[in-house]
């Protein structure tokens, strides 16, 4: 994801090193045009049980992996993916949301939607969260996923101060970045379903390092969560 901005790194106590030990035994990292090519191989010979890559940004911009990506982790047999969207709320949400599932080959069972929300683009806090509410509303509308599978990536850092409590972003599980011992929660979460803990992560499979994330529960829970059998 974006690098954490200052108000991030002043919010939380960095543990963004890469000999950090990983919170939970079910784990997968996310990807961007900024890791190149990846073995998806190797990521799932490392144990990964999800993983994430980014699949565009704003109006119209798109990643250029994200389709080998996309590919990539399927045919490696990693069951659970997830695409993302990075959002920007100062442009239409709906034509965002529009933006985003055209890069969407196919969206099946295992597959997640995800919006990043971490930049405001000097939005108010009622605007960035109406924003939200409207994007996400035409995500899933548009995919036929129920909500539990369509994901809300933030860290209390941005939440709380740029975007606050919202009527819809609550139905969401969220997938929360916090580089520290416990993640604060944003509001409008009592729970992280995901947790972002590093960005520096070179036991993932992916030996340049790699932001990586846990899953709060079972690979069976993952798996039923994400519409598996």
């Amino acid at each position: 994801m974006l690098v954490l901005l200052a108000t991030a790194a002043a919010a939380t106590t960095a543990r963004s090193d890469a000999n950090i030990t990983r919170p939970g035994s079910v784990f997968g990292p996310d990807v961007s045009h900024y890791q190149g090519h990846v073995s998806w191989e190797a990521v799932k010979a490392a144990g990964a049980s999800f993983a994430f890559a980014k699949a565009s940004e704003g109006l119209t911009m798109g990643d250029d992996q994200f389709a080998s990506n996309w590919r990539g982790i399927k045919a490696a047999g990693i069951g659970v993916r997830g695409a993302y969207h990075f959002g920007h709320p100062e442009e239409d949400a709906a034509a965002q949301a529009r933006h985003f599932m055209a890069q969407l080959t196919e969206v099946g069972p295992g597959d997640l939607l995800v919006l990043d929300i971490e930049i405001d683009r000097g939005q108010s806090p009622t605007a960035v969260a109406k924003w939200c509410d409207e994007y996400l509303t035409a995500v899933t509308v548009l995919s036929g996923l129920p909500s539990s599978r369509v994901l809300v990536y933030t860290g209390a850092w941005f939440w709380d101060p740029k975007v606050g409590a919202t009527s819809v972003a609550g139905k969401h599980p969220l997938w929360v970045s916090g580089y520290v011992s416990a993640p604060p929660m944003p509001t409008t979460w009592a729970q992280w379903t995901y947790w972002q803990y590093t960005d520096k992560a070179t036991d993932c499979g992916i030996p340049s390092g790699a932001d990586c994330s846990v899953f709060h529960g079972t690979a069976m829970q993952l798996h039923g969560l994400a519409g598996l059998a």
